[in-house]
């Protein structure tokens, strides 16, 4: 549940040890990260066996509080994506606009994720944010080859960094304290749904074929 007593749903298919984990819209203001996840779990249901294989849990909205009120932010004005207990987590000013919370794992939106981190213990993560200057397939930890997968479909390009620090990120502790590969899908944020779900879905359905190396 999120501060305000949100459900945060997650759809599992495939019951599998080790799933892929699909998270969105960690950051309430990015509501077309949520669209994308709803239509790919719309997708899933609709196919057969087999088609998606190794199994995949969903989340579509990880902060529903956030989603509601149109901010980045959770309920407590904490960015989420901040709030994740990676040793570069840093406390910073609640005014400013990314907040990481007055400690890690303050908020229960980010205890029920990596609670759910530990219990499955997923082969690899895709994490769908939105940002304006663009589109990328950012990865952290061994997710270089899982980035490029998905470059040869939606054609993001694939970056190692976003650009500036992202203390106490998902991306800072699964991907690269915890060694999961990890990829950051970030869309257009001014994008329609039909504008990225074509490509996306493309993307979306070759994480669940890839067999990530682990070291």
């Amino acid at each position: 549940m999120s501060r305000e007593n949100r459900p945060i749903i997650a759809y599992e298919f495939g019951h599998v040890a080790s799933p892929t984990l699909i998270i969105a819209a960690i950051h309430g203001d990015e509501r077309i990260a949520a669209e994308l996840a709803d239509r790919f779990v719309a997708e899933l249901r609709t196919l057969k066996e087999g088609d998606a294989p190794g199994g995949v849990i969903v989340i579509p909205r990880l902060n529903p509080d956030g989603l509601a009120r149109g901010t980045r932010g959770n309920a407590a004005g904490v960015d989420l994506n901040r709030n994740f207990p990676a040793t570069n987590w840093r406390r910073t000013s609640p005014r400013s606009g990314t907040f990481g919370g007055a400690a890690p794992m303050s908020e229960p939106e980010t205890v029920a994720l990596v609670e759910l981190l530990e219990a499955r213990q997923p082969r690899q993560l895709i994490s769908i944010h939105a940002m304006h200057r663009g589109a990328c397939n950012n990865y952290d930890g061994p997710g270089k080859a899982l980035a490029e997968l998905m470059n040869r479909h939606n054609r993001y390009p694939v970056l190692a960094s976003i650009g500036y620090p992202t203390p106490g990120s998902l991306g800072s502790f699964a991907g690269n304290d915890r060694n999961l590969p990890m990829v950051t899908l970030e869309l257009p944020k001014s994008a329609k749904l039909y504008d990225v779900w074509p490509s996306n879905r493309a993307a979306l359905l070759a994480v669940l074929r890839f067999v990530p190396r682990r070291p």
